[in-house]
């Protein structure tokens, strides 16, 4: 506990006279508040809509609660029960750490232990790891794509090279709106001119919406409808070659995400006034790449 602290107030009129109150003594708070993360407990596998949920105290008064995923606020509460809606969709699948953050009246600031859980991949409505070696529930539009063979490097992976022209490759049959995908991406060839997309909403060469990685190290999220391509967005990330990434695009209402290695890179929204629904498309240009993994997982809805 903090030592006390003796307050006095000075009052001076405007002659110069003064006169100085008795002396109160007060003891600061500088005491953290108590809060621990009871829900969901540590090694849950989450899927859905979860609640993450907290039990706070604090002896003059609590503030608020606040919740992160792996460091990341996603949510305050400032009235008990404190609770947050966690939807595990929005989340890379496997381990992410918990943890519910109380502040109280005074700006003390206590964490609660960090809890383990494990998101599971969503439910999909496609899934290829090309072990077959096939080209099965796909459609080539343009360029050659190949199954590497288990002895290549990636092996057992969509591969396409292109130079000047795209090579472009779509899901058969699927008509998609609110839609994670997500793929592993290996830069096989890489130089300062390529062009990496995954796009969903894939209707023709002139419409989807897209994520497009580009060789002088951008990303982009943008929208391409009626042969017109908009960038909605470009932001910076690290782009080696040879380097594999894993690359989630999130397309639910107007609005779309990315996701490089489990991190949020970008956010965008596109004109609300036209939907696209369609496939899935993967395109490479000027470079060559390896897809592998590749899932397509309707997003829940909010309520669970």
């Amino acid at each position: 506990m903090a030592p006390p602290i003796v307050l006095t107030l000075v009052a001076t009129d405007t002659l110069g006279n003064q006169t100085t109150s008795a002396p109160v003594r007060v003891v600061p708070d500088t005491s953290p508040p108590v809060v621990d993360l009871i829900s969901p407990i540590a090694g849950t596998v989450l899927t859905g809509v979860t609640t993450m949920r907290a039990k706070a105290s604090d002896d003059s008064g609590l503030g608020q609660v606040s919740f992160f995923v792996d460091s990341r606020l996603v949510g305050t509460d400032g009235t008990s029960p404190y609770t947050v809606a966690l939807k595990t969709d929005t989340l890379w699948p496997g381990h992410h750490l918990l943890v519910a953050s109380a502040r109280d009246q005074a700006g003390n600031r206590s964490d609660s232990a960090p809890v383990d859980v494990v998101v599971e991949r969503p439910k999909t409505v496609f899934f290829d790891d090309f072990s077959d070696g096939d080209l099965k529930g796909w459609t080539v539009q343009t360029g050659k794509w190949t199954v590497q063979r288990s002895n290549d490097v990636p092996p057992r992976a969509l591969f396409s090279a292109s130079t000047s022209s795209a090579s472009t490759i779509s899901t058969t049959q699927l008509k998609l709106t609110d839609t994670i995908v997500d793929t592993a991406v290996t830069l096989v060839g890489w130089p300062s001119k390529a062009t990496l997309v995954v796009a969903t909403h894939y209707q023709d060469r002139d419409n989807y919406d897209y994520l497009a990685l580009k060789g002088d190290g951008h990303l982009q999220l943008g929208r391409r409808l009626r042969g017109v391509a908009t960038t909605l967005v470009t932001v910076p990330v690290a782009l080696v070659p040879g380097d594999t990434l894993h690359l989630e695009l999130r397309a639910e209402g107007c609005v779309l995400g990315a996701r490089v290695n489990g991190a949020n890179i970008a956010t965008a929204r596109t004109d609300g006034r036209v939907v696209l629904k369609g496939a899935v498309m993967l395109s490479i240009q000027g470079g060559a790449a390896a897809f592998d993994d590749v899932a397509i997982a309707p997003i829940a809805p909010a309520g669970g």
